[in-house]
C-alpha cells in the first residue's frame, strides 16, 4: 500500500511539472511572436511614432531639428536608435547637447541645449566678416554690421569652411572663455588682441590700452585687473601695464587745456 501511494504521488508531481513546462513554452512562444509582429509587421503598430516634441531650442528652427533627426512619423519607436538621432543633432552648429527620449506609446521627446555666444572673432584678413564664437571655439554665425553685443577678438586664426579654430590658438580661446566667466566680455572692454601671443592687449571703447603680457599664465594678471577695476575709473587712464607680476603701471590721460 505504501509503495502504491508513493508511486501515485510521484506520477502526479511529474504530470504537474510537464504541464508547467508546457505552459511556460506556450507563453514564451506567444511573447516571441508578439515581439516579431511589433517589430516587423507594419500593419500592427501599437508603438508607432505620432509626435515629436522639441524643447530648449532658441536659435535652431523646429523644422530643422526634426529634419536633421531623421525621425519619420509612423515608424516604430522600438526600432528608433536614440544614440544615432542624438549624434545627428549634435552636428548642428548651435547644438551643444542633445537628449532623445522615448515617451511611450507614440512620442519622441528631444531636449536641446544650445551654445551661448561669448565673443565676435575677426579673421586675419581685412575683408573677413566677424563670426560669433561660443565656448570651445565653436563658430556660430556671421555677426551683422552694427551688431557688437560682446567682446571683439583679433589675432586668432580660424577656418570658416570647417567651422574650426586652428589648434595653436586654443589657448587664446580659453582666455576669452575666462573673461566671459568673469563677466568681462560684454564690458567695459571692446577688444582683445592676440596678434602677438607675448603681448596680449585689451582695449576699451575709450581707447584705454591694457597690456597683459604673454598668454602663458595670463590668468593671475586678469585677476589683478578685476581687482583694480573695483578701485579706479578707467576713463581717467590712458594705459595700464600689468605685464610685471605684482605691479601695475597706470598712465593718466593728459588733461586737455582749454
Amino acid at each position: 500500500m505504501k509503495w502504491s501511494l508513493r508511486s501515485f504521488d510521484s506520477d502526479r508531481e511529474q504530470g504537474g511539472g510537464q504541464k508547467f513546462s508546457c505552459r511556460l513554452a506556450i507563453l514564451g512562444g506567444v511573447l516571441i511572436a508578439a515581439a516579431v509582429v511589433v517589430l516587423f509587421a507594419p500593419w500592427f503598430s501599437p508603438f508607432n511614432l505620432r509626435e515629436i516634441t522639441v524643447t530648449g531650442n532658441n536659435h535652431t528652427l523646429l523644422e530643422e531639428i526634426k529634419e536633421k533627426s531623421g525621425l519619420r512619423i509612423g515608424e516604430n519607436l522600438l526600432r528608433i536608435s536614440a544614440s544615432r538621432t542624438q549624434n545627428a543633432l549634435l552636428s548642428m552648429p548651435w547644438v551643444k547637447e542633445a537628449y532623445v527620449r522615448r515617451a511611450y506609446p507614440h512620442t519622441i521627446q528631444i531636449t536641446i541645449h544650445e551654445y551661448v555666444p561669448i565673443a565676435a572673432l575677426y579673421g586675419t584678413g581685412e575683408q573677413q566678416k566677424p563670426v560669433a564664437i561660443a565656448e570651445g571655439g565653436q563658430l556660430l554665425y556671421q555677426v551683422a554690421e552694427g551688431e557688437r553685443p560682446f567682446l571683439s577678438v583679433k589675432g586668432i586664426e580660424f577656418s570658416s569652411s570647417d567651422r574650426s579654430i586652428v589648434q595653436t590658438d586654443k589657448e587664446a580661446i580659453k582666455v576669452v572663455e575666462y573673461l566671459y566667466s568673469l563677466g568681462m566680455s560684454e564690458g567695459p572692454f571692446s577688444l582683445i588682441d592676440f596678434g602677438n601671443p607675448r603681448e596680449v592687449t585689451l582695449f576699451t571703447p575709450g581707447e584705454l590700452k591694457i597690456m597683459l603680457g604673454s598668454i602663458e599664465k595670463i590668468r593671475p594678471r586678469i585677476d589683478a585687473l578685476v581687482a583694480l577695476l573695483a578701485s579706479i575709473d578707467l576713463d581717467n587712464y590712458q594705459s595700464i601695464d600689468l605685464r610685471f607680476e605684482g605691479e601695475a603701471i597706470l598712465v593718466l590721460r593728459k588733461a586737455v587745456k582749454r
